[in-house]
């Protein structure tokens, strides 16, 4: 096993470990996906950095704001790798406010604001707007997969270069692509809001997450075909031999079977335990490609690089979307 992999899965577990410690009382599916953001940015959680993050969302949030929902675990570790957090959280809230000038309130667009918070003044407000423009594109095209979710994509799509007709041709073009395959509709508009921040052509782009599938069945693997197939699109769309990173993703899945957390009755299921193994097999190969760059930032990032981490940028907003959504169906008994 690639010794880089052995050690992210040893991370991801530790990570796991110091955030169930110091944020009590979340929903075990977040912290994973937590741990995961602390893999990606290189970084270890601190449990001081930790408790003042959730200090300052408590503080600078209401009792029943969006903040304080299942989006909160992955706003707080994000936020405790900011160098000012309270700086950060001030642009956050601030990109919330532009966004429900477009958008009603939800957990999502609280995801959102943190994509937002990017950029600033005039820029913040235009990208606001320019994201219900997309929105409003999407809707037209799947009105009835459309929803608050999507939020976090629009911006995403939003802070791109690409033209409107650009980025939604692309998108449209991948998802008929994709449905032909992968059959769940609102799971495949998910992987095409990740694969159009790509420029790659949309036939490359779903042939490689086809392929990345394919392998991993080949070899035994079980991945589930719904949305945890951002996951796997971000994957593919950096560079390299998808059959390795197949294998990859099952040796990294078979390192984290035996960890807390993973393993026995209440451990993630295999398919759940393939996702997580995808996320550190992407964070590998980011490290690899762009050992300068952050995944948690476009900020400085020259444009030759942008696309990709901006796509592995969704995919991680996708995963927290995705977790924190399963969340919230468990803990209303859906």
């Amino acid at each position: 096993m690639n010794a880089k992999l052995q050690a992210l899965c040893e991370q991801m577990a530790e990570n796991r470990a110091v955030l169930r410690a110091a944020l009590r009382w979340e929903d075990d599916q977040l912290y994973p996906v937590g741990a995961n953001l602390f893999c990606a940015a290189g970084r270890t959680p601190d449990p001081e950095r930790l408790a003042a993050a959730r200090a300052l969302v408590k503080a600078e949030t209401g009792l029943f704001s969006n903040f304080r929902g299942h989006v909160r675990l992955p706003l707080i570790c994000m936020l405790s790798m900011e160098e000012d957090p309270a700086d950060r959280m001030r642009r956050i809230r601030e990109a919330y406010r532009a966004l429900k000038g477009y958008f009603y309130s939800s957990d999502y667009l609280a995801l959102a604001a943190f994509s937002l918070s990017e950029r600033t003044g005039n820029a913040m407000d235009a990208a606001a707007e320019r994201s219900r423009v997309l929105y409003d594109r999407m809707k037209r095209e799947h009105r009835f997969l459309t929803g608050s979710e999507d939020s976090v994509f629009a911006v995403l799509l939003a802070l791109s270069d690409r033209s409107d007709d650009a980025l939604t041709e692309d998108a449209e073009a991948c998802y008929e692509r994709l449905k032909l395959r992968f059959r769940d509709s609102n799971s495949m508009q998910t992987v095409s809001h990740v694969l159009a921040l790509d420029r790659r052509s949309p036939k490359e782009k779903t042939e490689r997450v086809a392929d990345l599938y394919d392998e991993l069945v080949r070899l035994g693997g079980k991945y589930s075909r719904c949305r945890e197939m951002a996951v796997l699109a971000a994957l593919a769309l950096t560079d390299g031999d998808v059959r390795p990173m197949a294998a990859e993703i099952l040796e990294a899945s078979d390192c984290l079977r035996p960890c807390k957390g993973w393993n026995g009755i209440f451990g993630f299921p295999a398919r759940t335990r393939a996702m997580h193994a995808a996320m550190l097999v992407t964070d590998l190969h980011m490290a690899e490609a762009f050992p300068a760059a952050s995944v948690a930032s476009l900020t400085g990032v020259a444009a030759a690089e942008q696309t990709v981490l901006a796509a592995v940028l969704a995919a991680q907003m996708a995963t927290c979307a995705i977790v924190a959504a399963s969340a919230s169906s468990s803990s209303s008994g859906a």
